[in-house]
C-alpha cells in the first residue's frame, strides 16, 4: 500500500498553498498513508474513505482547488480499492467462525462467503434449507 499512498500524496502535494510549511505536507502525507492502510486493513469497515481522507486534507488546500483535490481523491482511492479487491481475491481467506473452543475456525471460506461449509449457516445471505 505504500506505493499507492505515496502516489496519490505526489499528486496532492503540488496543490498545496505557497504558505503551507513543512507540517502540513507531513499531516497530508501520513493521512494518506493512514486511509490507504485502512482500506487494506479493514475494507468492510471503512464506508467511505474518499470522504474521510477529503476531510482531513482539504484545510491544507485553497479553496479554488478543493474541487479538485476531490476528484483526485476518488478516483485514487476507487483506484486503490480495485486492486485492494483483486488482491485480496487471491488470498486464501480463512472461515470467520469460532469454534466451540473459542478459537478461530481453521477451514478455507467458501468463495464469495465469509463462512466455510460447516459453518455456512452462519451466513446471512446464505440459501435457505431446503425442509
Amino acid at each position: 500500500m505504500y506505493h499507492l499512498s505515496r502516489s496519490l500524496y505526489r499528486e496532492l502535494a503540488p496543490l498545496l498553498s505557497e504558505t503551507e510549511g513543512v507540517d502540513d505536507r507531513q499531516r497530508l502525507l501520513e493521512a494518506c498513508e493512514s486511509t490507504l492502510t485502512r482500506l487494506a486493513t479493514d475494507p468492510d469497515y471503512f464506508a467511505h474513505p474518499e470522504r474521510f481522507l477529503f476531510r482531513e486534507v482539504r484545510t491544507m488546500f485553497g479553496f479554488c482547488e478543493q474541487q479538485r483535490v476531490c476528484r483526485i481523491i476518488t478516483t485514487r482511492l476507487s483506484m486503490a480499492r480495485a486492486k485492494i479487491e483483486a488482491e485480496r481475491a487471491l488470498m486464501r481467506r480463512d472461515c470467520d467462525a469460532f469454534t466451540r473452543s473459542g478459537s478461530r475456525c481453521q477451514r478455507e471460506a467458501v468463495e464469495g462467503r465469509k463462512y466455510c461449509p460447516s459453518h455456512r449457516h452462519l451466513d446471512p445471505v446464505a440459501e435457505p434449507a431446503v425442509a
